[in-house]
């Protein structure tokens, strides 16, 4: 069993992280468990570039990424690069869905 850490950082000019996105693979499976970029970077780019990064990392062993989001978050982010919704846990936390999602490359 090959155990890998991936993870990326995107600094501003003044050296604060602004995005980040930190995943593991083994078992020829990746799973997304922190992704996250600052607000006011947010539609410029910057998840895409962290996500086609991740991407080329993981299909060096991986058949298959998988990860969740709830409905406020990043949903929509993760269909747009061809993940699909396998489960849905209903008002989780009150009043809201949380998702998991998958992708098989």
């Amino acid at each position: 069993m090959d155990y890998i850490s991936l993870n990326y950082h995107i600094k501003d000019e003044d050296g604060l992280i602004i995005a980040s996105i930190n995943a593991f693979s083994c078992w020829q499976m990746a799973y997304i468990s922190e992704f996250c970029v600052a607000l006011k970077f947010r539609n410029q780019g910057i998840g895409s570039l962290l996500s086609i990064k991740l991407r080329k990392k993981q299909k060096l062993g991986a058949t298959v990424s998988h990860t969740d989001t709830f409905d406020w978050r990043a949903k929509d982010f993760y269909l747009k690069y061809g993940y699909e919704a396998f489960g849905t846990i209903e008002n989780c936390p009150p009043g809201h869905k949380r998702f998991f999602l998958k992708k098989h490359f």
